[in-house]
């Protein structure tokens, strides 16, 4: 699932979080997922609070998954109508 700590938390919680690390958090809330920008294929996003909490797994499930993936077709892929244009040419 993706998840966004706002401007205002990210001194506060960005620093108890690591790449590659599996956490359990609670105390959050679930929007709905933004949609210009989509990293994951999922309907609902996580948003960080004042309130969140953060514990890092030490010893994680040895099933829990490393990676994620869903292959998208390039037809497939939305953008907004003037990314497009944007890089066209400028390779």
């Amino acid at each position: 699932m993706y998840a966004q700590i706002p401007q205002a938390e990210i001194s506060n919680k960005g620093h108890l979080l690591e790449v590659d690390k599996v956490y359990v958090l609670s105390k959050f809330t679930v929007t709905p997922a933004k949609t210009a920008y989509i990293p994951f294929n999922a309907r609902f996003m996580i948003h960080f609070t004042s309130f969140t909490e953060i514990v890092m797994l030490n010893q994680p499930l040895q099933s829990f998954p490393s990676y994620i993936y869903t292959i998208t077709l390039f037809n497939e892929i939305r953008t907004t109508p003037d990314a497009i244009n944007k890089y066209i040419g400028t390779y």
